[in-house]
């Protein structure tokens, strides 16, 4: 067996990514919405809103801290019980154009840090030994990414309503 298999490389005929339309990810048209009943607006390279019948998606591509600390920020149209993703934010159902544009009014300059879970302060090495509200400052501020946050919400940002 040569060395090169047995290390799992690529061989140099292969090539380094595979094309867009044949990724298996990919089950639409390469530049549209994928056929999931979602009405959706594209309007820049990062952000798209989608509403479908019971679930409003903002695709932030924004990434897991920054993601968080918009969930934390925009909390009145945020979904609550949401996990952080790294790629979109799950709004309320119920949300409006108004409610939307309410949210991001002097976002950029009320930024919170997000929230943190009692099993994480409780993982820490040194949790007993540090004051809970010290702790939870900490992570907090791990936790978040406020230039990433303030990046996205300075994009043009529409809500589109079918």
């Amino acid at each position: 067996m040569k060395r090169s298999t047995r290390l799992r490389t690529r061989p140099p005929s292969w090539p380094a990514r595979p094309h867009r339309q044949h990724s298996p990810m990919n089950h639409g048209p390469v530049h549209g919405p994928r056929s999931t009943g979602l009405t959706s607006a594209h309007w820049s390279d990062k952000s798209r809103v989608s509403r479908g019948p019971s679930v409003i998606r903002w695709r932030t591509w924004a990434g897991l801290r920054a993601n968080a600390t918009l969930i934390a920020t925009l909390s009145d149209v945020a979904d609550s019980a949401q996990r952080v993703k790294e790629f979109f934010i799950r709004l309320r159902s119920d949300m409006t154009p108004e409610m939307w544009k309410a949210a991001l009014a002097n976002a950029e300059t009320r930024l919170r840090l997000p929230a943190v879970d009692d099993k994480a302060i409780d993982g820490l090495k040194f949790s007993a030994a540090l004051p809970r509200h010290l702790a939870e400052a900490t992570l907090a501020q791990r936790l978040a990414d406020l230039d990433g946050a303030r990046l996205v919400l300075a994009e043009p940002q529409r809500l589109v309503v079918p």
